[in-house]
């Protein structure tokens, strides 16, 4: 759906992107992670044609720069500062959008209904928060139901209800085959993502399936192990024995931190169950587990420390 190959950008001596190539499928969401002047911003106007670059952008087949419209109408997009009139109401802002966009006046109905927002038509733009303009920018870049959405920064500045409201929102469009793109310096979405794309400096640093990048960085979980108090000491050295056994606790060693009858330490994922089974087998209760997975973000600095190696 979106082919990205050998694209530069230059501003005067100041290259903003250096010859990146990325693929997004048909029907996938892709994470464009990187921090901010990394150039995220300026990757997404190229696709959208509002830069002239170096290189190849097609969307589902459709060259950005000798077919941008074309290119542009199977594309909806939400900037990260969505600016709509302010003094009109919801209503009166989404059926100008529709008429901008050659669609039925019933399609920004619908829209507003599918959103939640046909409710409170009536009401300002001015007056809703910065989630709730968010909202009715998805709502509107969905209009003419393209086949490829576009986000850029889309939970910055948006308080925690909306951050959950916009993964629901991800897990729903995905589910229905759209191919999503979103660009951000921070998520909590790789999750859900199939592929991530770790840009700094203009370079693409690292891609790959969330799982492949953690993998091929040997990231690990925190786990949270939960034992009777009195035994904490003795599971302590269990930990502390496997660790001894294993050479993937990372180059500092590992960190067992006890706190009454919790042990918080971390491993690689394959070495979870192994852990669990010398603590069983000694005889000891497991009274609880918590484990918290590795994710593309906590691993962040990383990456983008190995991505400054290779240059």
């Amino acid at each position: 759906m979106l082919a990205v190959k050998n694209v530069t950008k230059t501003f005067g001596k100041f290259k903003a992107l250096n010859d990146v190539s990325f693929e997004v499928q048909k029907g996938e969401a892709a994470l464009l992670i990187g921090p901010n002047g990394a150039g995220k911003t300026t990757l997404v106007k190229c696709v959208l044609g509002l830069l002239r670059y170096k290189g190849n952008i097609l969307v589902d087949s459709s060259d950005v720069f000798n077919d941008g419209g074309k290119a542009r109408e199977k594309i909806g997009y939400v900037p990260q500062a969505v600016s709509f009139g302010y003094d009109t109401s919801i209503a009166e802002q989404a059926f100008l959008i529709a008429k901008l966009k050659q669609a039925r006046k019933e399609d920004a109905e619908n829209a507003l209904r599918e959103s939640g927002l046909w409710e409170i038509r009536r009401r300002k733009v001015a007056s809703l928060s910065h989630g709730m303009r968010q909202k009715l920018g998805i709502s509107m870049a969905m209009l003419t139901d393209p086949p490829l959405l576009i986000f850029d920064e889309p939970i910055n500045n948006v308080d925690l209800k909306g951050q959950l409201e916009f993964r629901e929102r991800v897990l729903e469009l995905t589910k229905r085959g759209k191919t999503l793109l979103i660009a951000t310096h921070l998520s909590g979405l790789s999750e859900f993502m199939a592929t991530a794309i770790v840009l700094h400096q203009g370079r693409i640093v690292a891609q790959g399936t969330p799982k492949d990048l953690l993998t091929k960085m040997s990231a690990a979980d925190t786990i949270y192990l939960r034992v009777r108090e009195q035994d904490a000491p003795k599971v302590h050295e269990i930990i502390d024995r496997h660790f001894e056994h294993h050479d993937d606790t990372g180059p500092e060693g590992p960190s067992v931190r006890q706190n009454n009858e919790w042990l918080v330490f971390s491993l690689p994922p394959g070495e979870k169950a192994k852990l669990l089974k010398e603590v069983q087998d000694a005889g000891y209760e497991v009274k609880d587990l918590i484990i918290e997975p590795s994710t593309i973000e906590s691993q962040y600095v990383k990456l983008l420390a190995e991505g400054a190696q290779t240059k």
